[in-house]
Formats: C-alpha cells, structure tokens, sequence
C-alpha cells in the first residue's frame, strides 16, 4: 500500500510527539554529538563547529551521522524534537535549520574528563549497549551518567568487556569506584580512569624491564665464538674480495633505498606523555606490517612506516573512521606526500648509509681499501694488514681509527 508523502511525514510527525520515546532518543544522540567527551575527539565535527563563526553546523548536515539518520532521516522531526529539549549542551537557531554547542558551556580539557571518568570491566560480552550501561550507572543515587564508551579491540572491534564512564564531577567518580557492583552474578572491577592509566603505565614499564633483564641475560650467556676486535687493530684476516664484495653489497642497499615506496609513510601528533613506541606500534599494526616507529616517549608527534605502498593512506582513513584512540587520545594524522615525503626518505636513507660506513669502517680499522699485505708485500701497496712485512704504513691505524671515531 503506497502513502502520499505528505501522509508519511505526518506519521513520522505523530510518532515524534513531544516527549516521546523517539524525541527523547533524538535529543540524547545530538546531546552526545557536543559533549564534553564527543566534541574535543571529533575531528569532522569540530572541523565543521570552527569553520563558522558563530559556531553553528547546519542540521542538515547532521543527520547523515549514522546514529542519528537511523533514529530520523525527517529534517522536521528532528529539528521539532532538538527545539523541544532542555539540554543545556547544545542549542538551535530561531528557524531550526542550525545547531551549535552551547557557547556559555567551553569544553573542558582532557584532564578535567580524565578526573571525572571511572574504567569498569566486567560487562557481558554479547548484549552490552551504551543504553544498558548508562541505565545500569543511573540507578544509582545521586548519580548522573555524562558520556559512556564502550572499549574495542583493535582488530576485530569486537567489545572487550570494560567501559569508560563520565560523570558530574570527580566526586561523584571516585564514590563509584569505590563501590561493589555486579551485573548480574558477575563483580565489576572498577578504577578511576586516573587509577587505570597510572596502573597499565606501571604495568608497561615492568614488563619492559623484564624484557631488558632477559636480553641481557642471554647477550651475556651467548657465546657465538668471536671475540671483540681490539683496539690495536686485531680482526679476522679480510682480503680484497671481501673488501669489493661488502662495497658492492653495501652499493646494492644504496640503490634499493633510493627506491622508496609511495605512501607508507604516516605522521601522528596530539600523543600523550604515558605512550610508548609499543602502543603505537600495537594500535595501528592491524592497517599493515609496520616497518619502524620513528617516536621516543615523551614526544608529541612521530612517524609509522608501513612496508608496503599506499598503506598509509588507507590507515588514516580507517583510523578516522573508527575514531582510533591510543591511551585514550584520537590521534591527528597526515599521510606524507610530494616533496615533505620525498625530503623524509632522503634523510631516512642518508642515516642508513651512514650507520653502514661507520660499520665497515670499524669493522676493517681502516679509511680506504687495502690488500691482504701477504709475503714481503710491494712498493705502493695500501695497508696489509699481516701475514708478511710490508704493506702497512705509519700512521695508517691511528688516523684510521680517528676516522672511525669521528664517524660515529
């Protein structure tokens, strides 16, 4: 049976009375859309709020967002129910075409949500929702749910289980943490969102020295029959050949750098002090086999390099679709190209081929190539290196070695 059109938009109407189960739907999916939590993380969407000056994103624009466009895709029905709200986050033009976070609400830093926010684990796997969670919290007295996160892995986005609370206030976090709670049978394990960073840091760091104890252990067990060379120059005996054949190698992997893939290479800023190499590594390795995290903790920005062409690109696409967060942070990402990229991998490789130098220099105590020195050796050789009398000149070891120094 086929409606006329104006029918149809007066059922939607009908259904979308004020105060139903739909209005009140509506106006908490667009409350979740600028809040303290959504707002800072949201690049498309803070993209939009900046870009006019008063702060207003057209509501048209709004509802192709997924979450809303399933509740309405009626322009009328959702700008009746945003007019019909009390929130006090958010707030529409006189004509009801425009949108805009309250502008007598700034956005808080991340700290003030971080202090106001609790970490639960615990919630059953399969029927868990946003709803479930923020019903579950609101039965509780003197308690008001803010914004909730479900917590993904990486791979799958599969929910793991813990969520990410806000409240009021850190009062109100702290009361909550401190509870024992259940959902169902089963005890919730509940921190503060400041307690859950702290610990997994601490957790970090222990397992990283573990995994340094054990590397020394086994450098120091290992026992591959070679000994150091010394500082008077006492290697394994290396002819000319070797000596061509590491040039040629070495000439080889010259060539093979200039040949960089395109669009491998992804900048990343906005980290956090707590991250690590390992963080990074573990959030975006499920895009592509990652070749180097160029990134010291501490720092605020670096790079990810993925083996393969192209992989960066479809990283950062997918990373801003899924809105991915490393240590509770989205990350802002580029893609490097055109000259920036091409300035990146001549510095990249220029460090290699130095790291190569010094190796080879090192290895042969030496600053140019020189022959075996075998017999009493001829006039004009270059630096033997034993086996006969001649072939060694004064001085050759100690400039060789200076060389070597002032190479690394």
């Amino acid at each position: 049976v086929s409606r006329a059109p104006g029918r149809a938009v007066n059922f939607a109407m009908a259904e979308a009375g004020v105060g139903s189960e739909l209005q009140v739907k509506i106006q908490k999916q667009v409350e979740f859309y600028f809040s303290d939590s959504n707002l800072p993380k949201d690049k498309f969407l803070r993209g939009l709020v900046d870009k006019d000056e008063d702060g207003y994103i057209p509501l048209a624009t709004l509802l192709t967002f997924k979450r809303l466009k399933a509740l309405s895709d009626d322009e009328k029905v959702v700008a009746e129910a945003l007019k019909n709200s009390d929130s006090e986050i958010f707030e529409v033009n006189d004509d009801g075409t425009k949108i805009r976070r309250n502008p007598t609400k700034p956005l808080p830093s991340d700290s003030v949500i971080t202090a106001r926010s609790i970490y639960g684990k615990g919630f059953p796997l399969g029927d868990t929702t946003i709803d479930s969670v923020t019903e579950f919290f609101n039965k509780l007295e003197g308690v008001k749910v803010l914004s909730v996160r479900l917590r993904r892995t990486h791979t799958t986005k599969e929910f793991k289980g813990s969520v990410f609370v806000e409240f009021e206030s850190p009062e109100v976090a702290k009361k909550v943490a401190a509870m024992d709670l259940k959902v169902g049978d089963i005890p919730l394990k509940l921190e503060t969102k400041e307690g859950y960073f702290a610990r997994k840091k601490q957790e970090r760091e222990a397992f990283l020295q573990a995994k340094k104890a054990d590397k020394k252990r086994k450098d120091s067990s290992q026992e591959d029959g070679s000994k150091k060379k010394s500082a008077e120059g006492k290697e394994k005996e290396e002819g000319a050949e070797g000596d061509a054949a590491d040039d040629e190698k070495a000439a080889g992997a010259d060539a093979a750098e200039d040949e960089n893939p395109k669009g491998c290479v992804l900048h990343f800023a906005g980290v956090s002090d707590d991250v690590s190499r390992e963080d990074l590594k573990e959030a975006f390795e499920t895009f592509g086999q990652i070749g180097w995290v160029d990134f010291q903790r501490g720092d605020t920005e670096g790079f990810l390099r993925f083996n393969e062409a192209g992989t960066a690109t479809s990283a950062k696409a997918k990373a801003d679709e899924n809105k991915l967060e490393v240590k509770g942070k989205v990350l802002e990402l580029r893609v490097l190209e055109g000259q920036e990229e091409e300035d990146y991998w001549k510095k990249v490789n220029k460090n290699k081929r130095d790291v190569r130098k010094t190796k080879r220099d090192n290895k042969f105590g030496r600053g140019g190539k020189g022959g075996r020195g075998r017999g009493k050796g001829f006039k004009g050789s270059r630096g033997g290196r034993g086996g006969g009398k001649g072939g060694k000149r004064k001085g050759d070891s100690e400039s060789s070695a200076k060389r070597s120094k002032d190479d690394e």
